[in-house]
């Protein structure tokens, strides 16, 4: 996930680079630039996670981010995050009991 804001430009090179690491993009959410920060805008909020397909919901995010442009909005991403490059392994063993417990 990203708590970074980001401009349209900047949230689309986010979202490029995700898909290239094969990371699938989950939503999109938008915030209004106001003089005291920022306001979270429901019309700005983009759910692709339970799109089955990661292209489709790339192709949403995109076009969601494209449509919504402006130079008084930015951007979080919410992106999968990078499955780990191997899971731990454990050796286990069986007691009398049944149980099975970590060596």
């Amino acid at each position: 996930m990203s708590a970074n804001k980001l401009n349209a430009e900047n949230a689309l090179r986010m979202i490029e680079a995700a898909a290239a690491e094969n990371r699938r993009v989950l939503g999109v959410d938008g915030f209004r630039i106001v003089p005291d920060g920022y306001v979270a805008a429901l019309d700005l909020i983009l759910d692709v996670s339970t799109d089955n397909a990661a292209e489709v919901a790339l192709a949403k995010a995109i076009a969601f981010i494209r449509a919504n442009s402006s130079e008084e909005v930015v951007f979080e991403l919410v992106i999968e995050s990078k499955p780990p490059d191997s899971f731990p392994t454990f050796q286990t063993t069986q007691n009398p009991s049944g149980i099975i417990l970590p060596l």
